[in-house]
């Protein structure tokens, strides 16, 4: 899980400075906890085999709680970040604490901000930024409810407390990187802090299920990263789907102004994947001539920390899809028997050939055989085009151009079986 992050190249350039400005990151990849100054329930943690910190009680009772932590001068503008799988789903008794800034070195009595991975009965888990005095906490802040109450739960989180005493908790649930703002408060009750730990709660059974990794903490820091397109496609319908190497603003990502077709095209205004803040879509409905290749220009969509994206051109062909007829795909030659393999791949294959005039989306074919029916994947058949298909396992040993590998693609029976592909009307 070693993901290099904005705050950890910035971090680089402040290296020698550490003990004077609390910079601190910890990739769990060297030495021991020990060595490394943590301090706590030491005996409860390890530096496990995959490079990361990991809650490991060798003798745990009903209900427990350990710590590790270490004394951090923590200043008031400051970047906290670090990735997180609780493997079980949280709840009241069983989840993490991160102690962010606390005035002493002690998780009971200590004032100061705390963030908790989950500790709701229920599916209602999520990310809490709390106030700590002493033994109350009181809430500040709530990420999306539920977003941490799955059966397992990762997340890469960042937290950020700026000159202003403005808090922002982001976080990716995927465990990368394209961070989304989950929550955000104002408190100014503790300026700075003087020790960061990290808590598990858990019962018996939870006992090593907690893991950490990525820890960087350091000043409050500029993301000048732009974003960028990472992958573009359009489908038969006309429509187009967008996906960016971070999360985008929404005002300026919803923007039609920012977007630009040549040849012209009319189209609603882009709209947000759902449950995602770096994925667009964006609905065609009018211009479109199949054959045609398409430019889109993209340009002042800007991320959260209103970095511009570079102007951008994207091309997409589209192609109008018909329903194919009997006998406009031919299965032109069939691999059922592949060993020994006499110079050709180990694998097992057919090749259909569209012998029509029509663009064919395979996505609307089935492939049926003896045992059963195989939905094919999407992909646009061109006229007179031929493919290859093969199981998803067998994929990388066909080295024949335009294979596609199949997910529960059939074993073919070498005594013979009949073999069909139907369209969306069962002909064959």
């Amino acid at each position: 899980m070693k993901y290099p992050t904005h705050l950890q190249l910035f971090l680089l350039i402040f290296f020698f400075c550490q003990s004077a400005f609390g910079q601190y990151s910890d990739q769990f990849d060297q030495g021991t906890l020990e060595q490394n100054n943590w301090t706590g329930d030491l005996q409860s943690f390890i530096i496990n085999g995959d490079e990361q910190l990991q809650l490991t009680d060798p003798d745990p009772g009903s209900s427990n709680f350990s710590k590790i932590g270490r004394v951090l001068s923590i200043g008031d503008s400051t970047t906290w970040e670090l990735w997180a799988f609780l493997d079980f789903s949280p709840s009241g008794s069983n989840y993490a604490e991160i102690f962010l800034a606390l005035d002493a070195p002690s998780t009971e009595s200590g004032n100061g901000y705390v963030l908790r991975i989950g500790g709701i009965s229920g599916s209602d888990d999520a990310l809490g930024l709390y106030k700590k005095t002493g033994g109350q906490y009181d809430l500040l802040a709530e990420g999306t409810v539920g977003a941490a109450g799955g059966t397992t739960v990762t997340a890469r989180i960042r937290v950020t407390r700026n000159e202003n005493s403005t808090w922002e908790v982001w976080a990716d649930y995927t465990g990368g990187t394209n961070f989304t703002l989950e929550a955000e408060a104002v408190d100014d009750s503790y300026p700075t802090g003087n020790y960061f730990g990290i808590g598990c709660y858990y019962s018996a059974t939870r006992a090593d299920k907690f893991y950490f990794d990525d820890l960087v903490i350091g000043p409050g820091f500029a993301d000048l990263v732009p974003p960028k397109v990472v992958s573009s496609s359009m489908n038969e319908t006309g429509m187009i789907t967008l996906e960016f190497s971070e999360g985008l603003e929404p005002i300026s990502a919803t923007n039609s102004d920012n977007y630009s077709f040549q040849p012209s095209l009319v189209f609603f205004p882009p709209e947000f994947m759902l449950g995602t803040t770096n994925e667009l879509s964006i609905e065609v409905t009018g211009g479109l001539v199949s054959g045609t290749i398409y430019e889109l220009e993209l340009s002042g969509i800007e991320d959260f920390f209103g970095n511009p994206i570079a102007d951008t051109t994207l091309y997409f062909e589209f192609l109008d899809v018909q329903i194919p007829e009997p006998y406009d795909l031919l299965i032109n030659e069939i691999m059922a028997d592949e060993s020994p393999s006499v110079g050709l791949p180990d694998a097992e294959y057919i090749e259909i050939w569209n012998v029509s005039s029509k663009n064919i989306q395979l996505a609307k074919i089935i492939f049926e055989d003896g045992g059963g029916e195989t939905q094919l994947p999407s992909r646009i058949l061109r006229p007179q085009e031929i493919i290859v298909l093969t199981s998803s396992e067998s994929f990388e040993l066909l080295q024949f151009d335009n294979t596609i590998g199949v997910v529960g693609f059939p074993s073919l029976t070498n005594s013979g079986e009949t073999i069909s592909l139907l369209n969306e009307d069962s002909e064959v």
